[in-house]
């Protein structure tokens, strides 16, 4: 339980830096990547107490669509990733959804900050 701790960590600390550089250069936008990002995280913890993650097991494949719009991927992204502090079987399917998902989202909010740069 203490690795994912750290890794929870690390993860809100590189999000918080990418935010900054997305607050940078697109203001109010990097306000929404922090919000999604603790909201997700907030709203897994919550379902991980009141409730069996496996009763909203289908969110996290919503990451396969949700990276096309960057803040509500990296919502997801922290969603499934914080269902992953959870006992249940499918830990390494949704750490692995939240990575791409989350990575993608990053990637595609780059892009549109490279374009927009132009």
């Amino acid at each position: 339980m203490k690795q994912n701790n750290n890794l929870t960590t690390v993860f809100g600390i590189v999000a918080f830096v990418v935010a900054y550089a997305l607050f940078r250069y697109l203001g109010l936008v990097g306000l929404l990547f922090v919000g999604a990002y603790y909201v997700g995280n907030w709203l897994a913890k919550l379902v991980v107490k009141k409730s069996s993650p496996d009763k909203v097991g289908f969110i996290p494949w919503f990451n396969v669509v949700t990276w096309l719009l960057p803040p509500l991927g990296v919502l997801t992204a922290s969603f499934s990733y914080g269902l992953t502090a959870t006992p249940t079987g499918n830990k390494n399917k949704y750490r692995n959804l939240a990575i791409v998902g989350g990575v993608l989202s990053i990637i595609n909010a780059g892009i549109g900050i490279l374009l927009k740069l132009q």
